[in-house]
């Protein structure tokens, strides 16, 4: 945790999509819903990191946003 932790300090300001499981850490984050597998995307990383999303995966994920 630390050693990843570490990991997405030093790339925070770079074009890199970063996946997780863990909430809240990437971009796209994978969880389980009614035994199902869903995925979020946070906006305010994605734009942090100068990435585009496109709209047709933003209609299938659960948007979050940074406030």
């Amino acid at each position: 945790t630390k050693r990843f932790a570490t990991l997405i300090e030093v790339i925070k300001d770079q074009a890199i999509l970063t996946v997780s499981e863990t909430p809240d850490v990437g971009i796209v984050n994978f969880y389980i819903e009614a035994k199902k597998v869903r995925f979020a995307i946070n906006v305010s990383k994605a734009k942090a990191a100068v990435l585009t999303i496109s709209s047709q995966l933003l209609r299938l994920a659960t948007v979050k946003e940074d406030k």
